[in-house]
């Protein structure tokens, strides 16, 4: 396969410019950037991270009620009640943190910053500091970052009162990707994560930063985690009921509003039927995921290789190899379905997380090259379409070249039986003119000449069949046959004689004495298309058609005619002003051709009656041949008749 996709990228800028094979090369380096390195860039990150929430949405993994830890929160009811939102009624907080704490509880995280004082700050510091459970508050400890704004007082006082307690700090934050979802782990803090800090076994996750594992639930009225509201632990009385929900488990303290500490996640969250859920949530996932102490490695490098490769070698293939479009579009339909679904498969199957996995940048590399390769194509094909044009049109009239490349079909080139009109034309005595004259001198004349003739029978719609030395032959009727071919092709020989006469007296040429140009046009059958070797073929017309026209252009040296049309070729031009220059023997057929000479330019009374004439000549009417004869000294044509006919008549006589 290298072979032809060398042979085909060379074959391809052989027919592009530089411009042209810059952009191909931009193009496919911009192919495989995207391809490899999309997840690093802006545009195509977008679209893999939206590509692995519809992953993790599909494969996300679903989970009963865990009974291992449990969210007492701050909700709408709780502010309505103490007319607080933020910052939130910490004396509520102190009351009920004894009840909590007398449940037994594993752990207690607090999600909530105290970064200003208020009021309850007082009693929250008396309960925290009587807390008989590991107690992690969120915060910023001056051990760690020194503060630096006065609004972290009370969190200073708070962290010199409970020194020696069983409280500690945290770091509560989460760490959004570039589209504000929260996805990972953080990393790089240099002071514990909640979840760490709540589970004490184990390897610390610290160094992590891996995929979050999050859980749906498993029926569609529960929740993964039990969510109680802060104001049942107020009252120690009803707080008994609660005592089953805390009892060895880990306690979540923070705030489940709609408006406050909300954050976008890779799934859609079926309490809220949204992707929006609040960061106490979060907390309760990466709790849960530290407790199985489960981490996702990212997808083998060696396997993202493998689909950037496939991607891009798939579609140099579609874009190099394959014309037909059903095999296209069922390639295109193949390559998406690999590249979009292995991802699926692979978050399914193994599991794997797939986050960092290429998807998007393999596909949208895969569409560049496409689309890059097939608008080159299609470049190209113009440009030999326009090339083949001009080939075509300097031996076919421009709306015939333009016909058959359309439409190749109709054009018969194959091989195909049609009747034809044939013009051949001949320089005289272009023999002796080679002769006495230099060979450039010869060559730049007859490429003239033949240019000037070639250019007339463009002109009027005839296709160029051959050149012959100073011989060109013409048709019409094929490659693609005209209803007015016949009088296209009659015109066509009269302008060739004039054209060959201008030439002839062209100053330019005078000293090489050119002669005259003599032509021959007969109408018949012959056999056209492409023939020869399978390295060269040429697109000509066969049949005595063609010796018929080469025979009457050379009969005009004896008729002393300058153009003979043959009597089939008169049959199909009614109307033209032709005289009958009577009946001739043609080299190669056993019966007589009436031959005709166009004058297009005689007078039509004077016309009609040298017809007449020349018809009673022929019926051997002496008087006619009489009557001829005055008028043969201004017309060498006519002379040459009428001494035919006078032999004609003596034959007759000896005869008779």
């Amino acid at each position: 396969m290298l072979p032809q996709i060398r042979s085909k990228f060379g074959e391809m800028l052989a027919w592009l410019g530089p411009t042209a094979k810059f952009l191909l090369v931009a193009a496919f380096f911009l192919a495989l950037f995207v391809s490899i390195l999309g997840w690093q860039t802006p545009f195509v990150r977008s679209a893999e991270m939206a590509l692995f929430n519809l992953r993790y949405q599909t494969v996300m993994g679903v989970a009963d009620i865990d009974e291992r830890l449990v969210m007492i929160v701050y909700n709408e009811e709780t502010a309505l009640d103490t007319g607080r939102r933020s910052p939130v009624d910490r004396a509520l907080l102190a009351r009920a943190l004894p009840v909590i704490d007398a449940m037994q509880p594993r752990a207690i995280a607090i999600d909530i910053l105290f970064d200003s004082t208020t009021e309850g700050d007082e009693a929250l510091l008396a309960a925290l500091s009587g807390v008989q459970t590991p107690t992690y508050v969120a915060g910023v400890d001056p051990a760690f970052e020194p503060f630096a704004d006065t609004r972290l007082a009370f969190l200073g006082s708070l962290t010199a009162t409970l020194g020696g307690s069983n409280v500690s700090f945290a770091d509560a934050s989460l760490e959004t990707d570039s589209d504000g979802v929260v996805r990972r782990w953080p990393v790089g803090e240099d002071r514990p994560l909640i979840a760490d800090s709540v589970v004490r076994d184990g390897t610390p996750f610290d160094d992590y930063g891996g995929l979050i594992r999050y859980r749906a639930p498993m029926y569609a009225d529960t929740a993964v985690f039990d969510k109680l509201p802060i104001d049942f632990f107020t009252d120690p009385e009803v707080a008994l009921f609660m005592d089953a929900l805390v009892r060895d488990r880990i306690v979540l303290i923070g705030v489940d509003y709609f408006d406050l500490d909300r954050f976008d996640v890779p799934f859609i969250d079926p309490a809220t039927d949204t992707t929006t859920v609040s960061g106490i949530d979060i907390q309760a996932h990466m709790i849960a995921q530290r407790l199985d102490n489960i981490r996702y490695d990212d997808p083998p490098g060696w396997l993202a290789g493998l689909v950037v490769i496939f991607a891009i070698a798939s579609a140099i293939v579609l874009g190099l190899f394959v014309h037909s479009k059903w095999l296209h579009i069922a390639g295109v339909i193949g390559v998406l379905a690999i590249l979009l679904i292995l991802p699926f498969g692979l978050q399914m199957i193994i599991p794997t997380p797939t986050y960092g996995f290429p998807a998007a940048g393999p596909v949208l590399g895969w569409a560049l090259i496409i689309l890059t390769l097939v608008t080159v194509r299609r470049s190209i094909a113009w440009e030999r379409g326009r090339v083949a044009q001009f080939a075509l049109a300097r031996y076919l009239p421009p709306d015939i070249a333009t016909e058959i490349l359309a439409r190749p079909s109709d054009a018969a080139l194959s091989g195909d039986r049609r009747m034809i009109f044939t013009v051949f034309t001949d320089m005289e005595g272009f023999t002796d003119l080679c002769h006495r004259t230099d060979a450039g001198d010869v060559a730049s004349l007859l490429n003239a000449y033949l240019e000037t003739l070639s250019a007339v029978v463009i002109e009027h719609g005839g296709t160029i069949d051959k050149y012959v030395g100073d011989a060109l032959v013409a048709i019409w009727g094929a490659p693609i046959a005209r209803e007015d071919d016949g009088l296209r092709a009659y015109r066509a020989a009269i302008a060739l004689q004039q054209a060959g006469e201008a030439f002839r007296t062209d100053p330019q040429w005078t000293d090489a004495r050119v002669g005259r140009t003599r032509v021959g046009m007969h109408y018949g059958e012959a056999i056209v298309g492409n023939f020869g070797g399978k390295d060269r073929i040429q697109y000509t017309a066969l049949g005595d058609t063609m010796n018929v026209a080469a025979r009457l252009e050379a009969a005009n040296k004896e008729l002393g005619t300058k153009i003979l049309v043959s009597d089939a070729a008169i049959d199909q031009l009614p109307g033209s002003q032709c005289r009958t220059m009577g009946s001739i023997f043609l080299r190669g057929r056993s019966t007589p051709v009436i031959v005709f000479e166009p004058v297009p330019d005689m007078d039509p009374e004077h016309f009609d009656r040298l017809e007449a004439l020349h018809r009673r000549a022929m019926e051997g009417d002496p008087k006619a041949i009489a009557e001829l004869r005055q008028l043969a000294p201004e017309d060498e044509a006519l002379a040459s008749f009428v001494e035919r006919m006078g032999r004609i008549i003596e034959q007759r006589e000896d005869t008779g």
